[in-house]
């Protein structure tokens, strides 16, 4: 365990390292696997949390195929410092696959829970999306049958038109968004890269409070 209180398991899911986190299953057993997958490092990330904020579709399918149903529940609504599950950073970070790899893997009342559970500031996941990867993801939730037409249009304006604690909506996010990213001159991408474990340099017109913590690796 280093500093962060980050255990191997922690490292392989931040690197997408699928062989290695094989290596740490067959090595554990099941049972020791769960307790590592659903051990916080010291701001709460579980490795779950690392793999969503990475983009690693790979390892978020090996995490959850390994795990039962009760435990996959489990995983997926733990929080971090910011009260977010692992679909929020996966939203924030701008990894549509990631999130719907992770969806796919988890039954109809699970997804329903993590798709409306709120951070401290009171916002579901997709309220920290930007409007290319809600466009990006329900194409491929099409695409890929997990939604028809109907519902996904049904669904985006349920998840959507939930409100923080500041008033604001999904929708009103997208369109501060629209509105200042030429003014501000840069785009979340540039600056995601730069600390996308606890969503640090999230879009700064969207108003919620975030924890600094200029010590995470």
């Amino acid at each position: 365990m280093d500093r962060d209180g980050r255990t191997a398991l922690h490292k392989q899911c931040m690197e997408g390292e699928t062989t290695g986190i094989c290596d740490i299953i067959e090595t554990m057993g099941r049972e020791g696997f769960k307790q590592h997958l659903l051990q916080p490092d010291s701001f709460h990330l579980r490795p779950l949390h690392l793999a969503c904020a990475q983009g690693h579709a790979a390892t978020i399918e090996v995490l959850l195929n390994n795990l039962d149903p009760q435990t996959k529940y489990k995983a997926s609504l733990q929080r971090d410092v910011c009260g977010r599950v692992p679909l929020h950073l996966s939203c924030l970070c701008g990894h549509p696959q990631g999130a719907l790899t992770m969806l796919h893997q988890l039954d109809d009342r699970t997804i329903h829970e993590v798709i409306l559970t709120k951070d401290h500031n009171g916002n579901n996941p997709f309220s920290l999306a930007d409007k290319s990867f809600t466009s990006l993801f329900l194409s491929a939730a099409l695409e890929q049958k997990m939604l028809d037409e109907h519902r996904s249009v049904k669904w985006l304006i349920t998840v959507l038109s939930q409100r923080n604690k500041s008033g604001l909506s999904g929708f009103d996010y997208k369109e501060l968004m629209e509105k200042n990213e030429k003014l501000l001159g840069y785009y979340a991408d540039e600056f995601l890269i730069q600390d996308n474990t606890l969503g640090k340099n999230m879009f700064p017109m969207i108003l919620v409070d975030i924890h600094d913590h200029d010590d995470i690796s």
